[in-house]
């Protein structure tokens, strides 16, 4: 599910929690519990370009999320149909009152799966590390390529590779 989808399911997402029950959103942006138990200034601050109404924090209490930040290695084979071409590593950390065990549970639940998944004490660090990596490298590939005949060309579309 992309970010802009979460707000119109968010008011069904309760009925799926049990007592214990953890949320761990895996999108590639600034998340909406981003400033919760923010140790600066912005403490508690709704991010409102990801949850404009409240709806999302409302309905997604901030203490059962988990961060989770996500580099998957995937090619586009055909409109709406990927190809997961190495593992997706994955980092979690808690931003909230998680005990280690449930960490370290969710942890080796994704390295059961395949994913590379360690726990991290840094979760925001992790984010802006993705985001600057995504503006970096995804940027330039897909501003730059050759043609058929093996020239450099400049386009703002990006190469058929890289389009999501």
């Amino acid at each position: 599910m992309k970010a802009h989808q979460v707000e119109a399911v968010a008011r069904d997402v309760p009925a799926l929690f049990g007592p214990d029950t953890v949320v761990v959103p895996m999108q590639k942006r600034i998340p909406y519990w981003y400033f919760h138990r923010y140790p600066g200034a912005l403490a508690g601050t709704r991010v409102q370009s990801v949850d404009p109404s409240g709806l999302i924090g409302e309905h997604i209490p901030c203490e059962r999320v988990i961060g989770c930040v996500v580099y998957p290695a995937a090619e586009l084979v055909s409109p709406g149909a990927s190809k997961h071409v190495e593992a997706i590593a994955s980092r979690s950390a808690s931003r909230t009152e998680r005990s280690a065990s449930v960490l370290r549970a969710l942890s080796e639940c994704f390295v059961r799966g395949g994913l590379q998944a360690p726990v991290l004490s840094d979760i925001r660090g992790e984010i802006w590390l993705k985001l600057w990596g995504n503006l970096t490298f995804q940027s330039h590939q897909c501003a730059v390529a050759r043609d058929a005949r093996g020239h450099l060309s400049i386009s703002a579309q990006p190469a058929p590779s890289q389009r999501r």
